[in-house]
């Protein structure tokens, strides 16, 4: 799907996949579509806990061949399915921990070659809007991406010019945004507990 995606869409949008997917679907689109996984977490510090919403998150996806053939092509093993799935395959799938684990989890994504991270984060409770969550997150992540300071044009002065206008617009790599819905590419958009 992501070949067809890369010859006939603008991007993707892969749920439930770690930075490692994330890498290899850019290789695979190029540079040009669009790639924006969604990652989701819960903020929890707690293994036990956390884990356990993770598995709740992801229960319906166990059943579903598209996804389990996913993972499976990413080094996942038919084990892994099993029991609600392995601490492996939940902890790669869902960052669970800390704002700045979260956040860390998100860079990773955008590093690995996404346009845009969606954050999507569930809680203990179903249908919670988890705001003081996103914020969190949001207060860890930068507000450009990738940095402007690290950020080096081949094309001289022009492309520096179209990258800061780009930016401006709030579009492109160099938008990141702690709203609940960005607008664009190139930032984290905040989704709860679907």
């Amino acid at each position: 799907m992501t070949q067809l995606a890369a010859d006939r869409a603008a991007g993707v949008q892969p749920y439930l996949v770690p930075p490692s997917h994330t890498a290899r679907a850019r290789a695979a689109l190029g540079a040009g579509p669009l790639l924006a996984p969604v990652q989701t977490s819960v903020v929890d510090t707690d293994p036990v806990t956390a884990r356990a919403t993770a598995r709740w998150a992801i229960a319906p996806y166990l059943r579903k061949p598209n996804y389990v053939r996913t993972w499976l092509e990413g080094g996942f093993t038919q084990g892994d399915f099993a029991d609600g799935g392995s601490d492996h395959l939940v902890d790669s799938l869902v960052v669970w921990g800390s704002a700045d684990v979260v956040a860390r989890r998100v860079l990773a994504h955008l590093e690995a070659g996404a346009d845009h991270v969606a954050l999507q984060i569930v809680t203990d409770t179903p249908h919670a809007f988890p705001l003081t969550a996103w914020r969190a997150v949001a207060e860890r992540l930068p507000q450009a991406w990738p940095p402007l300071s690290t950020v080096t044009a081949s094309g001289g002065p022009q492309a520096q010019d179209d990258l800061a206008a780009d930016r401006d617009l709030g579009r492109g790599p160099t938008r990141a945004s702690a709203s609940r819905h960005s607008p664009g590419a190139g930032g984290v958009s905040f989704d709860g507990d679907a």
